[in-house]
This record gives structure tokens, sequence and C-alpha cells, in this order.
């Protein structure tokens, strides 16, 4: 009777609608800009979409570029080139609003962006670039027959709160023996599970081209709140696909009866890069994630999740990255880091 009781209590309690009051600002349907950026120091040019918001009570219509908006983008105070996006396709809805810069930010500089038009309120951000963070050791550990946990240890700063993201990418390259590059290939292999503490991280689909990188990859990112202390080392681990054949194996091209020639080498690299994020870039991706995975916010049983913006005067994110030299993972010891 008492676990009747009991459980029907419990029933009533989830199913009873529950209240919170909050304040929304700034909402009061005038015309806003939201900018966002999320861009490596590294990056050869760096992407800037810029484009006015619609109150959500108007009724559809087509947004375009306000007539005489301007772009701004300064490095440590001096005004730089500010060109429109080209080489985009004619289905991509959001080129008119893409514009870039030319990027290799040094670690420290300053970088402001600011769009202004007449009718919207002037929106800018201002940030710093991270220091690059090369202070790191990884280890593969091997934790079942197609994957293994790779471990990032590091020297924590306890004076600072740092933040940090990390990608894994497989290279592959079929090299014929004079030289001609067949194909090639790099993809992630970073593994996601929630079924125990190493495999519930957060992390995002992002887009940040460079050389041998793959058009979007996982990003995962942390704090010094969700790493571990391993004999005064900060610890931070991820899953990751084995590696299952040699890193330089035989390229064959099929036979007709025959087990193949063997025209050139196949090579097998991972490599493991480590960001450091501005305090601004974690809040950022942090707000993504927490958006997407509020699942009783979903069902109308949590308060819904804020959206992180360091626009003055608008909304969005301009919010930089630092690279990490990228490390090899040495799954057979070899030594070897030619490709």
């Amino acid at each position: 009777m008492y676990r009747k009781l009991f459980i029907l209590s419990f029933i009533c309690i989830v199913l009873a609608s529950c209240e919170r009051e909050f304040e929304i600002r700034d909402l009061d349907g005038g015309p806003k800009f939201y900018i966002e950026s999320v861009f490596r120091n590294d990056q050869d040019m760096v992407d800037i979409l810029v484009m006015p918001t619609r109150y959500i009570a108007e009724k559809p219509v087509e947004v375009s570029v306000p007539e005489g908006m301007t772009l701004k983008v300064k490095v440590d105070g001096e005004e730089v080139e500010v060109k429109k996006l080209e080489g985009m396709t004619d289905d991509d809805s959001y080129a008119k609003f893409r514009w870039s810069v030319e990027g290799g930010f040094q670690p420290g500089s300053e970088i402001e962006v600011s769009a202004e038009a007449d009718g919207y309120p002037d929106a800018t951000a201002t940030v710093t670039i991270p220091e690059p963070f090369n202070d790191f050791t990884c280890k593969v550990e091997k934790v079942g027959a197609d994957e293994s946990l790779l471990h990032i240890d590091y020297k924590d700063d306890p004076e600072s709160d740092d933040y940090f993201a990390v990608t894994v990418i497989r290279n592959v390259r079929c090299v014929r023996f004079d030289g001609t590059v067949d194909t090639e290939a790099s993809y992630p292999i970073i593994n996601f599970r929630s079924s125990d503490d190493f495999g519930d991280y957060p992390y995002t689909h992002i887009n940040l081209p460079g050389e041998n990188w793959p058009e979007f990859f996982n990003l995962v990112f942390w704090n010094d709140s969700r790493a571990t202390d391993t004999q005064g080392m900060q610890r931070f681990s991820i899953y990751i696909s084995e590696m299952h054949s040699e890193e330089a194996r035989e390229y064959t091209e099929p036979t007709l009866g025959g087990s193949g020639e063997v025209i050139g080498t196949i090579y097998c690299r991972d490599y493991v890069t480590v960001y450091r994020l501005a305090p601004e870039t974690y809040r950022y991706l942090n707000g993504l994630w927490n958006e997407d995975y509020n699942d009783l916010a979903h069902l109308g049983m949590a308060p819904p999740t804020f959206a992180y913006t360091n626009i003055t005067g608008g909304i969005g994110a301009f919010v930089p990255m630092t690279s990490s030299e990228p490390q090899k993972i040495e799954w057979y010891n070899t030594g070897s880091d030619s490709i």
C-alpha cells in the first residue's frame, strides 16, 4: 500500500506544472545584427557571418543586407581589409551575408569586429587570441576490440581558468611509387558514448577549414573542472577508433586472376590537436551543447537554456581558438612521421 502511495505521489510531482519567472530583455522588436564567427588563429581566411535579425512576431519576409551597412575588423587597433566572401554557391541562402578577412592572427592579438547601419544599434565584439598550448602528452589505452582511450595529460595552472578543445584526425594517403597521390582522405575518429563517465563529454561539429583537414570534424571541449587529477597532472580522456593495420602497407591494384599488383604504399597517420579556447569560445560552445541536450526543457519540464553572446548591441558570437602543434599517435612505435 505504501509503495503504491509513493509511486502515485511521485507521478503527481512529475506531472505537476512548475513555474519559474525570468525577465526577457532587449526584445523590443527593433532590428539588431547577428554576428557569428568561430575561428582558429592560423586560418588563412576567417569567415564572418553578419545578418540582420527579424522580430519573432513579424510575418516572414526576405532578409537582405541593410543598405549602407559597414563591417570593420581591427587587429591590435589597426583596421584590416574586409572582403565579400567569394566562391559561394547560388543555393547558399546565407552567401550574401558572408564576409572574410585575412587570418594568421598572432596569439595575444586583440581582434575587434563591428557592424553599423542606419536604423540598427552598433554591434561590436572584442576578443583576445589565446596563447598556444603545446605542453601536453598523449597516451593510448586499449579498452576494446575496436576502440581505445586517448588520455591527454598536462600540468594545470591553478591560478587561471583554462579552457581546451581537442580533435583527432586520421589521414590516409595512397601514393604510387612514382610519387603520384591517387587518393587522400582525412576524417575524425573520436567516438561518442553516454554509458560511462568518459564517453559523455561536450562536443560540437564544426567547420574550420585548413590544410589536411576534413570540411567538418568533431571538436570535444572541456574546462578545468572536467579534467581529473592524476599524479599531479590533469587528465582528460576520450574514446577513439582503433587503428587495425600498420601505418604503411602495400598499395595494390586489382589484376585479373591474381592477388593484385603492388603499385605503391598506403600511409595512415592519426594526429591529435589540442586547442586553447578563449573564455568566450568555451561559453558559446557550451551554450550550444546545453541547448541541444537539455532534454527536460524540450519536454517542458525544465527552464530553457539561454544562448551565450559576446556581441554588444547585437547577438551572436565572435570567438577564437589557438591551435597546438599536432601530435602523432604512436600506435606501433615506429617513430616515423613521414607521409
